[in-house]
């Protein structure tokens, strides 16, 4: 459940005219950065189909120097 905020009012306004949508998520996981990005694509007809996808990148290793 998502808390009220900008967060929640983008995420639930209108999908009419939307192509794409896209949630990008920066983590530390396991020592590395990792970009976490979902993606639901619309089609263009009036049922509102849409395909979803995920994918998770590696980007660099994050050594703690402190």
């Amino acid at each position: 459940m998502i808390e009220e905020g900008p967060m929640k009012e983008h995420i639930e306004r209108s999908k009419e005219g939307v192509l794409k949508e896209e949630y990008i998520t920066y983590r530390i996981k396991d020592g590395m950065l990792v970009v976490e990005t979902s993606v639901r694509t619309h089609t263009k007809n009036k049922r509102g189909d849409y395909t979803d996808s995920y994918t998770s990148e590696p980007i660099t290793e994050v050594k703690d120097e402190t």
